[in-house]
């Protein structure tokens, strides 16, 4: 059963995948919450973490809201996917060392350069850009939602598994472009050719390595 809840996720991140430019229309946001939403039942099947489970539950529930245009569903997404982001940070701190412990990523050099990088550079240029181009009323969403998810990243950082901490960085990666394509890009520009495919990949395959793990490493 699980296999078959797992695959059906698949197929249909790979049929959004094709209408990622389509107008939005009820069809496509079904097809594209659909698809996290199942990974969420995959992992209760399974018997997983609920933490996980409901993270990734919350982010269909902002997938719904991003397949439509304009401020209201984008803010309402920001927030659905701002609280599953909280779910994953307690998730990361349960299993991994936790935000209370970053020292601990002084040890390992890689992961020490990713927050570095992340803290440092990350946040704060694609902040430094994104404010005087957004509305008043969506800078401050913006600034707390990017602050949570670099702590997102952060606790990922504590956990073992590469995996996991791929899959938080390629989530990352996505909000990124995603903000970008939105608030940066010119209308006309060309990038917006590949920029909405990108999001896509980098978000459903992020949430994806996450859910798997998470998955192999605790059941």
């Amino acid at each position: 059963m699980d296999r078959i809840v797992l695959t059906l996720s698949v197929v249909l991140s790979v049929l959004y995948l094709t209408r990622t430019r389509a107008t939005p229309s009820v069809s496509r946001m079904v097809i594209k919450a659909g698809s996290t939403a199942l990974l969420s039942a995959w992992v209760a099947i399974r018997g997983g973490p609920p933490l996980l489970a409901i993270a990734l539950g919350g982010g269909s529930i902002g997938d719904a809201f991003l397949a439509w245009h304009g401020e209201t569903p984008f803010l309402l997404g920001l927030g659905s996917f701002l609280i599953a982001h909280l779910f994953y940070i307690r998730l990361f701190s349960q299993f991994g060392t936790g935000l209370g412990r970053l020292v601990d990523l002084l040890n390992s050099f890689w992961r020490a350069s990713v927050a570095v990088i992340l803290v440092a550079f990350f946040a704060p240029i694609l902040l430094s850009r994104l404010i005087p181009r957004v509305a008043k009323d969506l800078r401050v969403p913006i600034v707390v939602y990017t602050t949570v998810i670099v702590c997102m990243v952060l606790a990922a950082l504590t956990m073992d598994d590469g995996w996991v901490v791929a899959g938080a960085l390629m989530f990352t990666s996505s909000d990124g472009i995603l903000a970008t394509q939105i608030f940066l890009v010119d209308k006309e520009s060309a990038h917006l050719a590949w920029m909405p495919y990108a999001v896509w990949l980098l978000y459903y395959t992020g949430q994806l390595v996450i859910a798997c793990g998470v998955s192999v490493e605790r059941f």
